[in-house]
C-alpha cells in the first residue's frame, strides 16, 4: 500500500507520486499509476478541472487539510469549504466529478473506498443509454459497491440532465391495443354474447317492474370494435414515453444498486431533473446518511420530480433493463397477456341476472354505493352497459394483477424484493432543510417499496409543490420517525386539475407502514407562524394518510398498486404515533406565508387527516395515536361547518385536529366525534 500525492501547482507529469516532494499535478494521473489500497492525498485547496474521475479499485481520496484536522466539520456553521481542494470538471464540459464503481457480482467484497474532505462541485451528470449510472449523481455515483466511505465532504453546484425519451414505437403501442382486444375477445365469446342477451331479457322484467330502462342486446362484434376505439383514445398515436428507474436521479450524490456511508456531509444547491436533487437512492441499496446537512436542494424543471433534498426507489424490477421506461413495462405485460387468456375459464361462471340488474340500479343513481364488483364480472357489466372506457380500465386493472400474479418473477428478483422488505435506508443526526421539489417530498421522497429510518433529525422550512412538504413515503413503502423535529414546511399542492386531496405540510404517505415516536410536528408557539408545517386548500397541515389506489403508470390505471399488492405483497398498512409525539400549531388551508386561505373547501385535519378508500385492492389501514387529545392539538383547519361527502346527511363542525374518512363504511370522525374510537386515551381506527 503507497501513498501518492497531488498538487496542482508544483505536482509533475510523470512518475510514480510516492513521496510529498514528487507530486502528480492532477488526479488523473495519481488514479492512474495507484494500485488496489492506495491511499491519494490532495496537498492543496486548488480547483482540480478534470473529466469524470472513475476508481474502481480499495482506494482512499483525502485531503492533507483533513489529514491534518480530522475534526473539521463541512457542514457547521461558519465553515469555509474553500479550505478544501474542489474536483470539478472543465469549463464549457458536461461530465460527472467522480464515480466509484464496481460490478453486480464484486458488490459485497469489492472496495473500501473512502473519499475524505473534498469539494465537490459543478458536475452535470448527462443520462444516455449507456452511462454506468443511467445519468444519476452530477457529483457522485456510486455504482454496484457497498464498501464505500464518503466523510466530510461538500457536494455545491452539481446537477444532472436527463435524455430526452420521444413516444412510445407505434409497433409496440398497436401490439399492446391488438392483445387487449384479443383478451376482451376471449372474456366476450359468441356463447357468452348469447348467454348474456338471455339475462338481460329476464333482467329486463325486473328493471321494468321496479321502473328502470330496459337493457339492449349486447353484440360481441360492436364491443371489439368499441373496446379498440376506447383503447385509442386512452392510448393514441404518439403516446409520450416516461423514463422509470431511477435516470438521472441524484443532483449531489446518487447510490445506484449500492449501499455507501455518508457522514457529515454537506448537499447544498445541487438539482435533478428526477428524483433527489441532493441525494438519491436507485435500485437495491441502503446507504447510510449520518450527521449530513442536506440544504437548499431543487428539483429541475423536467423529470420525475419528488424528493427536492432526498429521494429513494429501490425495488425496481430487476430482470428488466436497468434503463427502463414505462414501454419496457407496456411490452412485458403484453407478452404475459397470453398467459392471462389462458386462466379466464368459463366467463360465465362470473355473473348472474342480479349482478345485471343491481349494476343497472345503480347507473341510473349513481350517488348510491357502487356494487363490489371487480374482475372479469366488472368487465362484463361495464360491457353490457356501453361503458367502453370503464370496461377498458377494469380489464387493464384485471390484466395487469393477473400478469403480475402469474409472473412476477419474471421481473422482478424474489430475493432483492425480500431483502428491500426488512432493509432500510438509515438517516440519523442530520438536517433536511430549504429544499423544494415541484411535485412530492420536499424534504424527503421514499417510494416503490423504499424502507427509510429517520431519527434524530431536523426537517426544516422544506417545500414541495404537489405533497409532502417535509416527507412523503409512498406504494409500498416504510419508515420509522424518531426523535424528529418537522418545523416549517409547505406543501402547496398546485393540482389544476382538482384531483388531489392530500397536502401534508410536514408529513404526507400513501400506503405505506408507519412508525413515529418522540417526534414533534409543529412549533411550541400556540399560533400559525413561519414554524408551523402547513398545506394549500387540501388536507392535512401535520400529516396527511391515504390508504387507496397508488394510481396510473403509463397510462394503465392502478397499474402501480397492481405492483404494490402483486409485487411487494401490501394488502394492509399501519401508522403508529407515540404518546412521545407533538403534532401541534399546524394548519390546513393557508398560504406560503402562512395568510389563511379564504372559501377554504377541502382544508380539513390541521393535525392530522387520514382516509380509507374504497378502491377494491386499497390496503386496510390500522391507525394507534396514543393520548391522541394531548398529541395532536392546537391545529387549525380553515373548512369548517362542512357537509360531509363520506357520511351523507351529517354536518362536521370542525375537523381542526383530526379527520379521519372511512370510505368503505362511509363514516367521517374528527375531533368533534371521534370519541366512540378512543380507548385510555388512545385513538384506535381499524378499516
Amino acid at each position: 500500500m503507497t501513498t501518492r500525492y497531488v498538487n496542482a501547482k508544483t505536482g509533475k507529469t510523470g512518475g510514480k507520486f510516492d513521496t510529498a516532494l514528487t507530486p502528480a499535478r492532477s488526479i488523473t494521473a495519481a488514479l492512474k499509476v495507484a494500485v488496489a489500497g492506495d491511499t491519494i492525498v490532495i496537498q492543496d485547496a486548488e480547483s482540480y478541472k478534470e473529466g469524470e474521475l472513475v476508481i474502481d479499485k480499495p482506494l482512499t481520496l483525502v485531503s492533507s487539510f483533513l489529514l491534518a484536522n480530522p475534526s473539521a466539520d463541512p457542514t457547521a456553521a461558519g465553515f469555509d469549504p474553500k479550505r478544501l481542494p474542489e474536483l470539478t470538471i472543465k469549463s464549457g464540459t458536461r461530465a460527472r466529478v467522480l464515480r466509484i464503481t464496481g460490478t453486480p457480482a464484486t458488490r459485497a467484497s469489492a472496495g473500501p473506498v473512502v473519499i475524505k474532505g473534498l469539494r465537490i462541485r459543478g458536475g452535470r451528470s448527462l443520462h444516455t443509454s449507456t452511462e454506468p449510472a443511467q445519468g444519476a449523481g452530477g457529483g457522485i455515483a456510486v455504482v454496484d459497491i457497498d464498501n464505500v466511505t464518503i466523510e466530510r465532504c461538500v457536494f455545491t453546484d452539481n446537477q444532472t440532465e436527463t435524455a430526452p425519451i420521444g413516444s412510445w414505437p407505434e409497433a409496440d403501442r398497436t401490439a399492446f391495443r391488438d392483445a387487449v382486444v384479443d383478451l376482451v375477445g376471449a372474456i366476450f365469446t359468441p356463447t357468452v354474447e348469447s348467454f348474456i342477451n338471455t339475462l338481460i331479457d329476464t333482467a329486463n322484467f325486473a328493471l321494468v317492474l321496479a321502473g328502470y330502462p330496459k337493457l339492449a342486446h349486447v353484440s360481441r362484434a360492436t364491443i371489439l370494435t368499441e373496446v379498440g376505439k376506447a383503447f385509442d383514445a386512452k392510448l393514441g398515436s404518439g403516446r409520450p414515453n416516461h423514463w422509470l428507474a431511477g435516470q438521472a436521479f441524484g443532483g449531489g450524490a446518487a447510490t445506484v444498486w449500492a449501499s455507501p456511508t455518508f457522514r457529515r456531509c454537506l448537499f447544498r444547491g445541487n438539482s435533478a431533473e428526477g428524483r433527489g436533487a441532493g441525494v438519491a437512492v436507485v435500485g437495491y441499496g441502503w446507504p447510510t446518511l449520518d450527521a449530513c446537512v442536506i440544504d437548499g436542494n431543487r428539483s429541475g424543471n423536467v423529470g420525475r420530480r419528488d424528493g427536492g433534498g432526498v429521494g429513494c426507489e429501490v425495488a425496481l424490477p430487476g430482470k428488466l433493463p436497468r434503463n427502463l421506461s414505462e414501454i419496457d413495462m407496456v411490452k412485458f405485460l403484453t407478452s404475459k397477456l397470453a398467459a392471462v387468456k389462458a386462466i379466464i375459464g368459463s366467463p360465465l361462471s362470473y355473473i348472474s341476472v342480479w349482478d345485471i340488474i343491481n349494476y343497472a340500479k345503480w347507473l341510473a343513481n349513481p350517488a348510491a354505493p357502487s356494487p363490489p364488483v371487480r374482475g372479469i364480472k366488472a368487465v362484463i357489466l361495464d360491457l353490457i352497459n356501453a361503458r367502453w372506457s370503464e370496461a377498458l380500465d377494469h380489464l387493464f386493472y384485471f390484466a395487469s394483477t393477473s400478469a403480475l400474479s402469474l409472473n412476477k418473477w419474471d421481473a422482478w428478483n424474489a430475493d432483492e424484493i425480500k431483502r428491500a422488505q426488512t432493509t432500510a435506508v438509515s438517516i440519523s443526526d442530520s438536517t433536511l432543510s430549504k429544499n423544494w421539489c415541484a411535485d412530492d417530498g420536499g424534504g424527503l421522497y421514499a417510494s416503490v417499496l423504499s424502507r427509510v429510518d429517520i431519527s434524530k433529525s431536523k426537517v426544516l422550512q422544506n417545500t414541495a409543490d404537489s405533497s409532502g412538504g417535509g416527507l412523503r413515503f409512498s406504494m409500498g413503502s416504510a419508515a420509522n420517525v424518531s426523535g424528529c423535529e418537522l418545523l416549517g414546511n409547505t406543501a402547496e399542492v398546485n393540482d389544476p386539475s382538482g384531483k388531489l386531496v392530500a397536502g401534508g405540510g410536514g408529513m404526507s404517505a400513501r400506503n405505506v407502514d408507519l412508525v413515529i415516536k418522540d417526534t414533534r410536528l409543529g412549533p411550541t408557539a400556540a399560533a400559525i407562524g413561519p414554524d408551523s408545517n402547513v398545506c394549500s386548500d387540501h388536507a392535512g397541515g401535520g400529516f396527511a394518510y391515504q390508504a387507496d389506489t397508488e394510481g396510473m403508470l403509463a397510462g394503465i390505471p392502478d397499474l402501480w398498486t397492481a405492483i404494490m399488492v402483486e409485487v411487494f405483497g401490501v394488502r394492509a398498512v399501519s401508522v403508529m404515533i407515540n404518546s412521545g409525539c407533538a403534532i401541534v400549531h399546524n394548519g390546513a388551508g393557508y398560504t406560503v406565508r402562512r395568510a389563511a386561505i379564504g372559501s377554504a373547501v377541502k382544508s380539513k385535519g390541521g393535525g392530522v387527516w387520514f382516509v380509507q378508500g374504497i378502491f377494491p385492492d386499497a390496503p386496510k389501514l390500522t391507525l394507534k395515536i396514543d393520548a391522541v387529545a394531548t398529541v395532536v392539538s392546537g391545529n387549525i383547519a380553515q373548512t369548517r361547518g362542512y357537509l360531509s361527502k363520506v357520511q351523507p346527511g351529517t354536518t362536521i363542525a370542525t375537523a381542526n385536529e383530526v379527520c379521519i374518512q372511512n370510505l368503505i363504511a362511509r363514516q367521517e370522525w374528527t375531533e368533534v366525534n371521534y370519541a366512540s374510537l378512543v380507548k385510555a386515551g388512545a385513538l384506535d381506527f381499524k378499516a
